[in-house]
């Protein structure tokens, strides 16, 4: 005689009465299951003495023992769960202060002469300890520590015109890449000219910044060359 069992029956919510469908149900040793249908039923194998385990969001978790109640064939197995309380820490809700006021609290508002002072103020320095600060590499940012640090950043006078001069250090590197790629000293080399000659040159051609920086040594020597036979054609033509 096998006592593997079929077990069939219905959960029910407890406080409604309301069947309850998609509860898990499994067998707590295999942890093999079903779950229930629409209308709270569920049939599963087990064997004598197994636990079953009924399971559902919201609701308190469920143990049913297989015995010999439960394996009547003559009456389903009727199982209810209960509504599952939880219990959330209180907070504290803020209104949001209008933009302005806060800009004007954070342009105004003194911060103690901390590492993160001292690295603004020292700029490119860094902090002596940096392990328990949060870097943030971010464009018109430079050592950002915490949101209030960066909104700090953000919106104080200190903030803004450190922004500025990062802004003109970017266009003077560029302008530096530029003068490297295309130099009086390539120009003269290529065409010929005088230095005096070279300048007048490249004022003619007036190159665009991102022109220049996309081209290859090659195709900025092709360019040149090309640029130098239209500039010789026109002078020509001017003096003749």
């Amino acid at each position: 005689m096998t006592d593997r069992v079929i077990i069939a029956g219905y959960v029910f919510e407890e406080s409604s009465g309301e069947p309850l469908p998609y509860v898990n149900v499994y067998v707590k040793r295999t942890r093999s299951g079903t779950i229930t249908d629409t209308a709270g039923y569920f049939m599963l194998n087990a064997k004598m003495n197994d636990t079953l385990t009924f399971s559902s969001l919201g609701y308190d978790r469920k143990y049913v023992v297989i015995n010999d109640s439960a394996t009547d064939n003559m009456k389903p197995l009727i199982v209810f769960l209960d509504t599952k309380i939880y219990e959330l820490n209180s907070i504290d809700i803020i209104a949001l202060k209008k933009y302005k006021q806060l800009e004007y609290e954070l342009t105004n508002m003194r911060l103690p002469d901390d590492d993160y002072t001292y690295a603004a103020r020292n700029f490119p320095f860094r902090p002596k300890d940096l392990d328990y600060y949060t870097i943030v590499n971010a464009p018109g940012f430079g050592l950002v520590f915490s949101p209030i640090s960066a909104l700090y950043d953000m919106f104080s006078k200190e903030g803004k015109e450190r922004r500025k001069l990062e802004e003109i250090q970017q266009q003077d590197d560029l302008y530096n890449a530029i003068e490297q790629k295309v130099s009086k000293k390539l120009i003269m080399d290529i065409t010929g000219l005088s230095q005096e000659e070279a300048n007048l040159f490249i004022e003619w051609c007036n190159f665009s910044h991102d022109f220049i920086m996309k081209l290859t040594e090659y195709d900025l020597i092709s360019v040149i060359v090309y640029k130098y036979g239209v500039y010789q054609k026109r002078y020509t033509q001017t003096e003749r």
